[in-house]
């Protein structure tokens, strides 16, 4: 039996194609149920505390740091400030773009660490003991199983909050600077270049959410364990426990409590750990909520093989750091948003797509270990089958129900808001905003934030007023067409078909 290939050109092949087939399913999702136009969270953290400083020259950097409920998001609005500034408007769309661009980066960074991982190329590491990677089909199957659970994970649109929010790339920013901070920091030389580097993703880390600080903690705990292992001498191990601890320590500090925001903690024992069973057992369907025993078992027994084995290999050790990671996620969602115990939002599936990633990776890891009874080799065959199984279920069943329910539902609102948005935004008139589909829960606010000038002109095309148009004298061939909103079912009607439906708050010819 042939090796199966592992040069330098299939990784890079497979990684571009990864990327591509993330950005194209991200892309075409948006460019079916995607609007352009600003929504909810946007109108404050980008609107008022962003755009209108930047462009107003008011105080730009007091706003910059101002906390967005929770969070300091300031990594996502630097992010959508220099996308406003190169195209010249306020764009949702563009926002959405960029996004997915990140979510792929975040895949393929994954993937090339994961096929390491698994041993299908070696990794330079003086803590690496696993045996050489296997001749024959193992690691192929190990890739190709790898390559298809990423991008089961990272295409599909079961988390359609951060596909069509332009604002959401905080989400993104939370995970892939955490996965660099936790892949890398720990094991890097303290002072080096890749120090510094992975340094820098730490200390932007806590500028993404207010859980930002979490990988910080990780890698200090990472670093301690290896410390009192004896894998690391306390001179290379102080400067990364110095920083952390740091950042630790502003982390917390430094964190917000929004009082109106008290009512979605949990009150109780049995809703924040009702939250966090609903969470573990994600993408398993509702019904079946002991499946989240199964879906969390390869980074437990992961975790109990590093935790009672010294020289433990780096995989082992970064599989259950990230694990870890993902856990303080899911912990403080619980007790943050846990009240009544309910599902998770569609905007946290993308973390809890990251814990699956990682079970799924540590339990390719522990089937590289061989030394065992053929019975229970065939056992731990099974329960792989048995993993991936209850994976494709769940995501299928996520995803079906987001393209047939809930983004549709999204669609059809944010059609309705953009014909209330150009109505006000022609007439001025606060009638056309009283609605329930409005981009905002206040049309109130909504209209103070729409006072700012400097925030008018970078409307997007769904909304903005468009160019005036008029016949030119003695013209009669054209005759227009002008729908307001709120008087969509008397409007003109020149030259519609009787099947043809009015463009709300658009002038048509």
């Amino acid at each position: 039996m042939k090796k199966f290939p592992s040069g330098p050109l299939l990784p890079v092949a497979l990684s571009v194609c990864l990327f591509f087939i993330i950005v194209g399913a991200h892309w075409a999702t948006f460019d079916r149920f995607g609007s352009d136009m600003p929504n909810w969270d946007q109108w404050d953290a980008e609107g008022l505390n962003l755009l209108a400083p930047w462009f107003e020259h008011d105080h730009f950097a007091a706003h910059l740091f101002l906390p967005h409920n929770e969070h300091r998001v300031v990594v996502t609005k630097l992010h959508n400030l220099a996308l406003t500034l190169l195209d010249g408007q306020w764009d949702a769309r563009l926002e959405s773009v960029t996004n997915a661009a990140l979510h792929a980066a975040l895949a393929v960074a994954f993937w090339l660490a994961g096929r390491r991982w698994l041993g299908v190329a070696p990794v330079t590491c003086r803590l690496e003991t696993s045996a050489a990677p296997d001749a024959g089909w193992k690691p192929a199957l190990l890739q190709a199983t790898l390559f298809v659970t990423l991008a089961a994970l990272f295409a599909t649109p079961f988390a359609w909050e951060n596909v069509l929010g332009g604002f959401h790339s905080l989400q993104y920013w939370l995970v892939l600077l955490s996965f660099i901070s936790i892949v890398a920091l720990p094991f890097v030389r303290p002072w080096s270049a890749g120090w510094w580097a992975a340094a820098g993703a730490t200390a932007l880390a806590l500028l993404t959410m207010g859980s930002g600080f979490f990988a910080a903690a990780i890698v200090s705990c990472l670093v301690g364990f290896r410390l009192i292992r004896r894998e690391t001498s306390f001179r290379g191990a102080w400067p990364t426990l110095a920083l952390t601890l740091g950042l630790v320590a502003i982390g917390w500090l430094t964190r917000v409590e929004v009082a109106g925001h008290q009512a979605l903690k949990a009150k109780t024992a049995h809703d924040f750990f009702l939250s966090m069973l609903h969470s573990l057992q994600w993408p398993a369907p509702r019904a079946y909520r002991w499946l989240a025993a199964v879906l969390w078992l390869p980074w437990l027994l992961a975790a109990w093989r590093v935790l009672r084995g010294k020289n433990e290999t780096r995989a082992g050790l970064t599989l259950v750091a990230l694990g870890g990671w993902v856990l303080a996620q899911i912990v403080a969602t619980a007790y943050a948003r846990g009240a009544g115990g309910d599902y998770p939002a569609s905007r946290y599936m993308d973390t809890l797509a990251f814990g699956t990633a990682v079970n799924g990776l540590a339990l390719g890891w522990l089937l590289e270990f061989a030394a065992m009874p053929r019975w229970l080799k065939i056992a731990r065959g099974m329960f792989a089958a048995g993993w991936l199984g209850i994976f494709a279920w769940g995501v299928y069943d996520f995803t079906h129900f987001a393209i047939a329910v809930e983004m549709p539902d999204e669609q059809r609102f944010d059609l309705k808001a953009e014909a209330r948005m150009r109505g006000f935004l022609a007439t001025n008139d606060p009638a056309q905003l009283a609605f329930d589909e409005i981009p905002y829960p206040d049309a109130g606010i909504l209209i103070a934030r729409l006072s700012h000038p400097s925030l008018r002109e970078l409307m997007p095309v769904s909304i903005r007023p468009p160019l005036p148009l008029a016949p030119a004298a003695g013209n009669e061939i054209f005759l227009a067409n002008h729908a307001s909103q709120l008087l969509l079912d008397s409007a003109p009607r020149r030259g519609l078909s009787p099947r043809t439906a009015a463009l709300a708050s658009l002038p048509t010819w």
